[in-house]
């Protein structure tokens, strides 16, 4: 999905902040798997587990990287953001994306002045693009194991309708 600059943003500026590889978004298993949550929170359901706020989490967070638009993911709940996206990028095993996250400092908006704020998140997603985790793979990874899990968790209940069924 191509990023929308921000208003006050000059086109360079944009420009200058893209990775030279741009990024692709996620590969078609984190897709069928995020279908598959947004179908379920569209038809109103409130329950979901943990792996499955994980997993949304780390899919949100790095795609906001990856557009460049961390100061908006992060606006002002900036450390539960990070806090929740060094929860799920532990659980993926991105270690690299957890050490930088760790390392960086940065407080809520309108505590610091605002070209700091911009300035630190800025420097935190180059850090981030750069990692030497394969983070889209590893998403990949964790949205398949969640995919085959709700399948195996669907599979017996299948079997068990059929033979009831069956009785009748």
């Amino acid at each position: 999905m191509p990023s929308i600059s921000k208003l006050h943003e000059s086109a360079s500026d944009v420009e200058s902040r893209q990775p030279a590889n741009a990024w692709h978004g996620h590969f078609p298993v984190t897709c069928a798997a995020l279908l598959s949550l947004f179908t379920r929170a569209a038809a109103g359901q409130r329950e979901f587990s943990r792996i499955e706020r994980l997993l949304c989490v780390a899919c949100e967070f790095w795609a906001a990287v990856n557009a460049c638009e961390l100061d908006a993911h992060l606006d002002s709940n900036v450390s539960d953001r990070l806090r929740d996206a060094r929860f799920a990028f532990a659980e993926i095993g991105a270690e690299h994306v957890v050490n930088a996250l760790h390392q960086t400092a940065i407080a809520p908006a309108g505590t610091q002045s605002n070209g700091l704020r911009r300035r630190r998140i800025a420097d935190m997603e180059d850090g981030l693009l750069q990692v030497l985790d394969p983070v889209d793979e590893l998403i990949a990874r964790f949205a398949q194991r969640y995919l085959s899990e709700q399948q195996w968790a669907v599979e017996p209940a299948r079997a068990s309708f059929e033979r009831h069924r069956s009785y009748s």
